[in-house]
């Protein structure tokens, strides 16, 4: 289990739970996925997972 820590003046955590919840968050996060009885991702893969992120006053 990861703890992800916000810095409130980068991203907004309501925009990354809806973007990680989007079509396209959905299958970002299914590309970095290691498949196995569980599905796992690594911190390495989350750590490198690119977020597109708009202005922050949006």
């Amino acid at each position: 289990m990861f703890v992800i820590e916000l810095g409130e003046t980068k991203i907004n955590p309501y925009y990354l739970q809806a973007f990680l919840s989007s079509d396209l968050g959905a299958m970002i996060l299914k590309n970095i996925y290691i498949s196995g009885a569980i599905p796992t991702i690594t911190l390495d893969k989350l750590k490198r997972m690119i977020i597109s992120l708009p202005p922050l006053e949006e």
